[in-house]
């Protein structure tokens, strides 16, 4: 069974296994994120981006944006003092 939750502008993928209070697979995608997915497959963290995209240049013109989490977002309810930040980009 898969269930999808939105709490603000989180949305929380939960494949769940037999008991419902179980999951196997934690994936969180926060709309402000861009070309950013994380999921959490038991203990291990999976951060996914896309190298083809360009997102545009930074504030300082220096870089290309390729993804970025846009600040430190939480990994997931199992850690949830487990925080991440990811900036990609490339030299103009």
């Amino acid at each position: 069974m898969s269930r999808v939750l939105k709490l603000r502008n989180v949305i929380i993928s939960k494949n769940y296994v037999k008991n419902p209070q179980t999951f196997n697979t934690y994936s969180c995608t926060l709309s402000n994120m861009k070309n950013v997915k994380m999921s959490v497959d038991g203990d291990i963290l999976t951060i996914q981006v896309d190298l083809t995209q360009d997102n545009g240049p930074s504030s300082s013109g220096k870089t290309v944006m390729i993804g970025s989490s846009m600040g430190n977002k939480p990994v997931s309810r199992k850690f949830p003092e487990v925080r991440v930040g990811v900036n990609v980009y490339k030299k103009i």
